[in-house]
């Protein structure tokens, strides 16, 4: 199903929930346990369906005000949403080439690791009609109250009120530096000192390790002791990892490849294997 133009978006909207509640009643009729057939439906015919963006910069900005000016006047929702439009994708398209200078030659696995979305798909997003994001809106507001008729759901309040920056701002480290956590820094000092050969290992001191990782990150301590890179550090040369840490490989392996830095991407994809070998 598709919006056509001229078509009331309100029809759509009810079109779309018929369909949508239908699939879901028909699921959930035949399952055995309808307890879990239910939470299972939810999740995958309303709130991840497959038609609407996942990990979507521009998706999830123009949801979030769409379903802001939805609850403040539902009649003008979609127009006052398109008249933002513009600013929207020009803060999509900013994000956008940062993502592709940054990012450019992974997998769409190695993507998914580091929760960003498909970069095509972005692109493909950014360049719709107004029709093709009007009938996507109508199937996000569709999804949306059959989650609240089949379970009561938590209030947010949406919308965007962060400034435009322009494309040198969004490039810089400072804008960026949320992105990275405090793993990350630990995994790209520890394996740099890894590769030139000096060892961290349980019988080292490795609070002083965890205090030359502080001097380099620029973070003041009191205590080493109380503090999470030390924790890390600890994981990192007992290699106990959890699945999490995975992310964080392959986020820090990234950086080092961008460099050309082949020989500790050779050190970390070691490790990657090794944690894989025993999950």
């Amino acid at each position: 199903m598709e919006a056509e133009r001229g078509k009331d978006f309100n029809e759509i909207v009810e079109a779309y929930k018929y369909e949508l509640r239908q699939a879901y009643v028909d699921a959930v009729g035949i399952s055995d346990n309808k307890k879990y057939a239910q939470a299972y439906y939810k999740q995958t015919i309303f709130e991840k369906h497959p038609k609407l963006p996942q990990n979507s910069y521009f998706f999830d900005r123009l949801s979030k005000l769409f379903l802001h000016n939805y609850r403040l006047n539902q009649s003008e929702a979609l127009l006052k949403t398109f008249d933002e439009l513009y600013k929207i994708r020009e803060r999509a398209d900013i994000e956008l080439a940062f993502l592709e200078d940054t990012y450019n030659g992974l997998t769409d696995e190695e993507l998914g690791y580091l929760k960003i979305g498909n970069l095509n798909q972005e692109r493909q997003l950014l360049n719709l009609e107004w029709f093709e994001i009007s009938d996507l809106l109508a199937l996000l507001l569709a999804t949306r109250e059959l989650m609240t008729e089949v379970s009561s759901a938590r209030v947010e309040l949406f919308g965007i009120d962060e400034p435009l920056l322009d494309e040198a701002q969004k490039r810089s480290e400072k804008y960026y530096e949320a992105k990275f956590s405090e793993h990350h820094q630990v995994f790209a000092i520890y394996y740099l000192l890894k590769y030139l050969g000096i060892a961290i290992g349980r019988d080292t001191f490795q609070s002083d390790f965890a205090r030359f990782i502080h001097l380099l990150t620029g973070h003041n301590i009191t205590s080493v002791y109380n503090q999470n890179k030390l924790k890390i550090l600890k994981k990192l040369t007992a290699q106990n990892f959890t699945k999490n840490n995975l992310q964080d490989f392959h986020t820090v392996r990234h950086f080092f490849r961008k460099i050309n830095f082949d020989k500790v991407c050779e050190i970390i994809e070691k490790d990657i294997e090794a944690f894989q070998e025993f999950q």
